[in-house]
């Protein structure tokens, strides 16, 4: 919607506030603003996921650790993201 009103995507997600959003997501890990990159005409939005850790949009993926039974395993690095679908 922001794209066709005004012709371009956001430069941050403050520009979606009030009218596109009630307020700027928090991430649920840490607690911030989910990280939003403009990348030319898409963007990339994410959590720093379970390990709270910013890794630049990298996926989270599972740790290359053994886990033992009745160990709890280790959290995943990487982020959990959405990224534009164009």
């Amino acid at each position: 919607c922001y794209r066709s009103a005004e012709g371009r995507i956001p430069l941050r997600l403050e520009e979606l506030v009030p009218q596109y959003l009630e307020h700027v997501p928090k991430d649920p890990f840490n607690g911030k603003a989910l990280v939003y990159r403009a990348q030319g005409t898409n963007w990339v939005l994410y959590s720093v996921g379970p390990d709270q850790v910013d890794d630049g949009g990298k996926p989270a993926g599972p740790t290359r650790s053994v886990v033992f039974p009745g160990v709890k395993p280790p959290k995943t690095k990487g982020d959990l993201f959405f990224d534009s679908p164009w």
